[in-house]
């Protein structure tokens, strides 16, 4: 039952202190840990609490930021396996952010210049992390990496070319 009742305000308190949109993502516990279900939980519920499109898409790219980071963090500390999971979900998490970002130019819902430009410059930071990865690791774990740059590519071009449909 306390078990319960600090999950639940672990929950909250991360609700609230998530409103304030911090526009960088910031490091929470990451993937070894043995309460980060309880962070996924969290992230969860609040992907579903949101409905507005661009906030929807600010919280994809904390997702994914934070993603990229932590497994930056995993792969510095010598545990490859589970950075390649959580670069995958990284780039998962940014793959969902420029879907929702189609939808929102279709649905000409407004997207600030300051949150297109982040999401540029979050392009072009998570493949130098990535890079970096794919550069110093061996040639066996290379291809997730690899792979993971070529999304990161891909999405890259989705996004250009929404925007130069949709100016």
């Amino acid at each position: 039952m306390k078990f319960a009742i600090a999950v639940l305000l672990f929950m909250v308190i991360g609700l609230f202190v998530r409103l304030h949109w911090f526009p960088l993502a910031q490091m929470d516990i990451l993937p070894d840990h043995p309460l980060y279900p309880v962070t996924v939980l969290r992230d969860r519920l609040m992907l579903r609490l949101i409905f507005d499109p661009a906030r929807r898409i600010e919280y994809y790219l904390i997702l994914s930021d934070r993603g990229v980071h932590a497994s930056k963090a995993l792969f510095e500390k010598g545990n490859i396996r589970l950075a390649k999971e959580t670069v995958l979900k990284a780039e998962h998490y940014f793959t969902l952010l420029v879907t929702d970002y189609k939808w929102a130019v279709w649905r000409h819902t407004p997207i600030s210049a300051e949150l297109d430009m982040e999401i540029q410059r979050a392009v072009v930071r998570h493949r130098d992390i990535f890079q970096n990865m794919l550069d110093s690791v061996s040639p066996g774990d290379a291809a997730v990496f690899q792979l993971v740059i070529d999304f990161t590519t891909r999405n890259e071009q989705e996004l250009l070319s929404v925007r130069q449909t949709n100016p």
